[in-house]
């Protein structure tokens, strides 16, 4: 039969081994047998129970989204009157953004309009993260 070893200190798995006869206890160590168990898996009330499941990775910034779903989240966060606002005040920065379909992050006028709405990069990253979002979700 598979036994758990488990460490009494930690209350976690150490060790799985094979047995014909479940182990004594000892001082260090407790001995289980429960199917589907295994290393790090913790004893809580007599039951082992699996870890929790690590944190899911943070959403990676997209290096471009289209022009679209930036304006539906710029719209989303109330900012799109400031961006019609400096894009009027700027004739350059209005023409490449008629001309676009896509804006990249990188784009030297994205990180100009983020030093004039004072958003920090990380805001910026946020706003395309939520934009590639909405086009990922869009049922359009």
């Amino acid at each position: 039969m598979n036994v758990h070893r488990i460490d009494k200190a930690t209350e976690k798995v150490v060790n799985t081994e094979s047995w014909d006869e479940l182990p004594e206890e000892t001082d260090d160590y407790l001995f289980v047998v429960q199917a589907g168990a295994g290393i790090d898996w913790s004893l809580v009330d007599g039951v082992l129970v699996p870890p929790p499941s690590p944190p899911p990775p943070p959403p990676t910034v997209p290096a471009k989204v289209h022009k679209y779903w930036l304006v539906e989240e710029l719209l989303a966060q109330g900012k799109m009157a400031s961006l019609r606002a400096i894009l009027n005040a700027n004739d350059e920065a209005r023409e490449r953004w008629e001309a676009s379909n896509e804006v990249y992050r990188s784009n030297p006028l994205v990180d100009w309009f983020a030093a004039l709405q004072e958003m920090t990069s990380a805001d910026m990253d946020g706003l395309f993260i939520a934009a590639a979002a909405r086009q990922a979700t869009a049922q359009i």
